[in-house]
């Protein structure tokens, strides 16, 4: 009998067995060969190499097959545009798997041209695309979404101006299989003009007081037919609506709304335009056959520019528009309670005074965005430079009353981590970083911030681009202040030649810099031969004495001037030479941020030759050592050499005094005030007064050439494109009286003869109401009116000149100083006085 285990074990022993050979069986099978990519091929290529299709893909030799992969690298490649179609594949070869990539190259652009018509040139589309940030370059690949969108684009600036049913189509010429041409066929069509424009509804304000709140259209006037204004575009007439609803918010009125425009448009046909049209096609088609022609005898083959059909005229019509705009004004609101949400930094009463409005006043929209401003800013001070504040309304049931509601989300308070300048590659970072008035490691203040972006906008030779960029600090609270300018000329060398009215032909060489070796230190050598002038000097500045604000300079100088033969009503002559020799020294300090005080001593011997009409020559000596103290506020913007915004003003006391080593005694107090205004964004307005006495005291010094105890040459003077009023010839504004020439000893020299003897005051006030042209020239209308006075007479309008005209500035950073042309003319003169229509100068007016 065997043992009842046997059965058991056999069946275990098979089912081991069976596990075994199934396992093995697995182990065995062959691997996938699709499974890695063996090989990549690219077909249908013509311009692209394959191995660039391969060098481009992520995918490469050896790598396994990844389906998520493959789909991804597909829609990469389409998504790029080069192809009108586009397949990506697997085969399997025994090797391993081969990714197949099938493609089909669009066209490239080999041209793109547009139709000449009367409205639009080439440059004017291509400006409007950038503006729209979109391209069309030759040697792309053609698409035509692009195609469409050049088009709308194209639409889009005819109707800006006031082409509003343009026609605009991009003809494909085919030049060969792998090469497209691309012809823009423009068809304006007519203007549409605004003939009336009325309102509907409008109570509180007349037609013609929301007329004035339009900037950007009008209703064509019979007397002026020019002009865009006149032009209706809707997107334009949309942004005036702004403004009118504007007007009433600042009003009172806070529910006033503004329907879209009603529309009246009469068309009729334009034969004059259209004949006008044909004669240019005519005209533009004689030119190309004559151009062609011309090609065709020098053995050239000849361009065929893309020119219009005379059918591509048809019908030009002339349309007009009558707008009618209903308006509901609602009811006038004025002010209730003001409410602050979210503050925690300042009391409600420190940012309620910060509002204009009084409760129960007038409910001015304007007025509380302007004083939402002043909260922002007073944030601003505190390091709180994200803090958002709004406002909302809460109108009072059945009552004409509004409370404000003011919303700040104060987030937190920033310090700055560190300051960074881009763009200096000359300029030091010390000379940059001592101008501004916020420190790293200190909670950030705008204000300041503001103020040191202004101080370095005047430095002259490092000029910011922008406003400074706040970056915050991820996980902190600071921000790194980066502040972008781009250098400005710091180095001007000049030789050459020139001519003025008071120096007249001159010869001059000079070396100056305002940033000597990027320190921020001004080094001027100067060297002038003329006929009626010489001059030479050397000049240093350094305005951070020893690391601190404290500004050091000197001086030394060589002058000879002839200020000529001059005459008066009755042709007699006096005549004035200088040859001065010198120097200065001069210390001051900065008082806050833009005032600054100094005090300047100058040191100089003056020789003087005079001669009277008896021509008696005689030669005098005199020294002259001045002590100035001064005080000098400056706050002009946005660039030094073409303000048109800010003050300068400026107070003098010269002293010369025998302690200080001069012959004579006396002082010459003078102030000076200039104001910029902005009148809108293109034009300003500038005023120029400035005042000026001169006083003798203690013992008095006699010698040839001195009046009154003071030297002739430097009594006042007025005259001239440089002194003022401009018109009247140079330093030829001035008292006349005999004098009789004396030697050292007192003895008369000659005759007596009437002469320019200068004034013992002086007041002169100019006038400009500018125009900036581009970045560097300005258009200027001008009134200068200005007169000396002599001892004993008053400061009054019967001595003064007036004179009035037109300037043009050009600023060339190679003179540092803008370039004058002057035509005027004198509208108050006296008998004899001299005048020249026409002046040239280099240099501000004042």
């Amino acid at each position: 009998m065997g043992s009842p285990l046997r059965p058991f074990a056999a069946a275990t022993a098979l089912s081991i067995l069976f596990a075994f050979s199934t396992a093995t069986a697995q182990e065995s099978e062959p691997t996938d060969p699709c499974a890695t990519i063996a090989a990549i091929e690219v077909r249908g290529n013509t311009r692209m190499s394959a191995d660039a299709v391969r060098f481009d893909l992520e995918l490469k030799k050896g790598d396994p097959w990844d389906e998520l992969r493959v789909q991804r690298e597909f829609r990469r490649f389409w998504e790029r545009g080069y192809f009108s179609d586009l397949r990506f594949f697997r085969r399997c070869e025994p090797q391993g798997a081969v990714l197949v990539i099938e493609i089909k190259e669009r066209p490239t652009i080999l041209s793109v041209t547009y139709e000449k018509n009367k409205v639009l040139g080439q440059q004017q589309i291509e400006d409007h695309y950038k503006e729209r940030d979109f391209t069309l370059s030759i040697g792309t690949p053609l698409d035509r979404k692009k195609l469409w969108r050049a088009e709308s684009l194209i639409e889009e600036l005819l109707g800006a101006k006031g082409y509003l049913d343009p026609q605009v189509k991009a003809e494909i010429e085919t030049v060969s299989p792998t090469a497209r041409k691309v012809t823009f066929r423009i068809r304006p069509g007519g203007k549409t003009r605004i003939r009336a424009i009325d309102f509907t509804g409008n109570t509180a304000f007349s037609d013609r007081n929301l007329r004035d709140q339009l900037k950007l259209t009008q209703a064509r006037r019979w007397w002026w037919p020019f002009g865009t204004k006149s032009l209706y575009h809707p997107l334009k007439f949309g942004q005036d609506v702004a403004n009118i609803l504007e007007y009433y918010r600042n009003r009172g009125y806070l529910d006033v709304d503004v329907k879209p425009p009603v529309t009246d448009f009469v068309t009729r046909r334009d034969e004059g335009a259209e004949r006008k049209a044909l004669k240019r096609i005519e005209r533009d088609r004689e030119k190309a056959e004559k151009a062609r022609q011309e090609a065709l005898a020098k053995g050239e083959i000849p361009d065929e520019p893309a020119l219009p059909s005379t059918q591509s005229v048809g019908i030009i019509e002339k349309k007009s528009v009558a707008l009618t705009v209903p308006i509901n004004e609602g009811q006038v609101y004025k002010l209730g309670e003001v409410k602050f949400e979210g503050n925690t930094v300042f009391p409600g009463s420190d940012l309620r005074a910060s509002l204009p409005l009084k409760e129960g006043a007038l409910l001015s929209d304007g007025a509380i965005d302007f004083g939402l401003q002043r909260i922002r800013a007073l944030y601003g001070t505190k390091g709180y430079v994200y803090a958002a504040v709004s406002r909302r309304f809460e109108r009072k049931e059945g009552q004409p009353v509004a409370d404000v509601v003011v919303e700040i989300d104060e987030d937190q308070a920033y310090s700055v981590r560190r300051i960074d300048f881009v763009g200096n590659n000359l300029t030091q970072d010390e000379v940059l970083r001592r101008e501004m008035n916020v420190t790293e490691g200190e909670l950030i203040d705008k204000n300041a911030l503001t103020r040191s972006m202004d101080k370095l906008r005047q430095l002259g030779y490092w000029q910011p681009t922008g406003e400074a960029d706040l970056q915050p600090v991820t996980g902190t609270s600071q921000v790194d202040v980066k502040v972008h300018g781009e250098e400005q000329s710091r180095n001007e060398i000049q030789v050459g030649g020139g001519y003025s009215e008071l120096d007249g032909g001159f010869f001059l060489a000079s070396y100056s810099t305002r940033n000597f070796l990027g320190r921020g230190d001004s080094l001027n050598l100067f060297a002038q031969v003329g006929g009626r002038a010489s001059r030479a000097s050397i000049q240093f500045v350094e305005p951070w004495f020893l690391g601190k604000p404290y500004l050091f300079s000197f001086s030394i100088f060589r002058r000879d001037v002839d200020f000529g033969r001059t005459t008066d009503a009755s042709g007699q002559l006096g005549r004035l030479r200088q040859r001065a020799t010198g120097g200065s020294v001069s210390f001051g300090k900065r008082i806050g941020d833009y005032t600054s005080a100094q005090v300047e001593y100058q040191y100089q011997s003056i020789e003087a030759d005079t001669f009277d009409i008896s021509r008696t020559f005689d030669t005098t000596t005199t020294r002259l050592g001045t002590v100035s103290p001064s005080i000098w506020y400056r706050n002009i913007w946005p660039d030094p050499y073409r303000p048109t915004r800010g003050y300068d003003l400026r107070l003098t006391l010269p002293v010369t005094a025998e302690p200080f080593g001069a012959d004579v005694n006396y002082v010459r107090p003078r102030a000076e005030v200039t104001v910029y205004k902005p009148l809108s964004k293109r034009l300003f307005v500038a005023a120029h007064v400035e005042g000026s006495w001169i006083r003798k005291f203690g013992t008095l010094f006699r010698q040839p050439g001195f009046i009154d105890g003071v030297p002739r040459f430097d009594r006042f003077y007025l005259g001239g494109d440089l002194l003022g009023p401009r018109v009247f010839e140079t330093r030829t504004i001035s008292p006349v009286q005999f004098l009789q020439q004396v030697d050292t000893n007192g003895n008369p020299v000659g005759a007596p003869g009437l002469a320019f003897v200068g004034g013992t005051k002086m007041l002169l006030t100019q006038f400009e109401l500018g125009f900036p042209v581009g970045k560097t020239a300005t258009i200027a209308g001008f009134a200068d009116a200005g007169g000396v006075y002599a001892a004993g007479e008053d400061i009054g309008w019967d001595a003064a000149r007036v004179s009035a005209g037109f300037e043009f500035r050009v600023f060339l950073p190679v003179f540092q100083a803008p370039i004058r042309l002057i035509y005027g003319w004198p509208i108050k003169q006296k008998d004899g006085d001299r005048t020249s229509s026409f002046q040239f100068s280099i240099g501000l007016p004042f």
